[in-house]
């Protein structure tokens, strides 16, 4: 079927898979998470066995990734041998400006409930972004979608900062959007678990607006490798020592 640009998926010809219909399982996960069945179908987004396959596909490009589900969180597998690469959603126009958006679902998510005058590009993270050129996105306004761990993990801070100089050769114009959540919450939890349909455009026009200069408030500390109570209490000074994490 034709995506968003108006151009068909080559799905039927790509020799390294099968396309197979998506379970109703599968479905129901995916519009659990807010992508609904049009943007499904339109995708190409399919089954095989206990996998989910997503055929990310930029131009003439499609490589997929599978996610086995029921599986562990953020158990996402991308075919072997083959180079990292963004998900091109919909583009618009050379002018629009372009979410990128951190991971599978999330895009999926974006995609279907961005309002119509923005790009929208899938990554593979911060850090799989780093393996992919860049060019694209000279003299373009580029909004960074994280997942909310941006905030709590030095790992995904520090690549979407990486990104950030990155893009900062082609343009000016880079912001983060700051997700309501906690923990790995990604953008189609937020919109399947707070937003009703008629209202997720509205907010990702909310997000957008509120974007910042740094993927969040302050850089997360570095994790200790052991256990917290490892570590010992910090020092206080002549403060009273509170504690709250028993």
């Amino acid at each position: 079927e034709a995506g968003r640009t108006g151009r068909p998926y080559p799905v039927h010809a790509h020799s390294r898979w099968c396309v197979n219909a998506l379970s109703a399982e599968h479905r129901a996960y995916l519009n659990e998470h807010a992508v609904p069945d049009a943007v499904i179908d339109a995708a190409g987004v399919t089954s095989q066995g206990g996998e989910i396959l997503f055929p990310w596909r930029d131009s003439d490009t499609v490589t997929v990734q599978r996610r086995p589900w029921p599986g562990k969180p953020g158990e996402y597998y991308w075919e072997k041998g083959e180079p990292l690469h963004f998900w091109v959603h919909r583009d618009p126009s050379p002018d629009a400006p372009v979410l990128l958006v951190e991971g599978t679902k999330q895009s999926l998510a974006a995609h279907a409930w961005a309002p119509a005058g923005y790009a929208v590009y899938g990554m593979v993270g911060c850090e799989g972004a780093s393996r992919v050129k860049l060019k694209r996105f000279k003299g373009r306004r580029i909004i960074v979608i994280n997942d909310a761990d941006a905030a709590t993990n030095p790992n995904v801070y520090s690549a979407a900062a990486t990104l950030a100089k990155r893009l900062d050769f082609y343009t000016k114009d880079v912001s983060f959007t700051r997700l309501p959540a906690r923990g790995t919450a990604g953008l189609d939890d937020v919109l399947a678990s707070e937003f009703d349909p008629d209202e997720r455009p509205e907010f990702i026009e909310h997000l957008v607006q509120g974007a910042g200069g740094k993927p969040a408030d302050r850089i997360p500390p570095a994790r200790s490798g052991g256990k917290p109570e490892d570590s010992g209490p910090p020092g206080v000074g002549d403060r009273v020592a509170v504690m709250v994490n028993e």
